[in-house]
């Protein structure tokens, strides 16, 4: 399985595409490509945006979010766009709540 980690540049934490998302720290996203990794990770994090308001997710954007191939095997089995975030034992990572919920329901839509 292929995960890429996805960390926030330092120094961009007030750029106004961060407005578009409810979390700004490192996570890991099962995703064939970086490009397909960057997306999951928005959807995951999304807020609304304001009305009129055509920015994009900073997860999107290489210049606010840097991206590094990672490969796992400790947690195989998990669908493509399970999103992760760091556990307080960090540099772990583990599926989030809402995430954890999901694969209990049988629910392989991510």
């Amino acid at each position: 399985m292929r995960f890429f980690e996805l960390r926030p540049v330092e120094g961009t934490e007030t750029h106004p595409e961060w407005q578009l998302s409810d979390y700004r720290g490192p996570c890991r996203v099962a995703a064939t490509d970086e490009k397909s990794a960057r997306e999951y990770a928005a959807k995951e994090f999304a807020t609304a945006a304001p009305r009129g308001w055509s920015a994009t997710s900073a997860w999107n954007n290489p210049e606010l979010v840097r991206a590094i191939l990672v490969e796992s095997g400790a947690l195989p089995g998990l669908p493509l766009g399970t999103v992760l975030t760091p556990t307080k034992g960090y540099p772990d990572f583990a599926p989030s709540r809402k995430v954890r919920r999901r694969i209990s329901e049988g629910d392989d839509e991510i």
